[in-house]
């Protein structure tokens, strides 16, 4: 999901980059496209507007996988001396 909504940001800012350039070269100013993207932000942030949060969907009813209740937590070994110490 995240790597469409990626895609189509990118998309969108590449047509709208592209938009001012045509725009600035017809017109000789930039206000045509800063309208036009303004207008498109608004429509999007009221489109957004309908979209329902019912909180987390859960995806499977088992428990998360993870280590048991009664083990120990994990200790780093020590390093054996001269181990990243840099020598020459």
């Amino acid at each position: 999901m995240f790597g469409w909504v990626f895609a189509g940001h990118q998309i969108g800012a590449a047509s709208i980059a592209w938009f001012a350039g045509v725009t600035h070269v017809w017109t000789g100013s930039y206000r045509l496209s800063l309208l036009v993207a303004g207008t498109l932000c608004l429509v999007a942030a009221l489109a957004t507007q309908g979209i329902r949060n019912d909180g987390p969907t859960p995806r499977s009813s088992s428990p998360e996988p993870g280590p048991p209740p009664d083990a120990e937590p994990l200790s780093p070994e020590p390093l054996s001396p001269g181990v990243g110490a840099g020598r020459a």
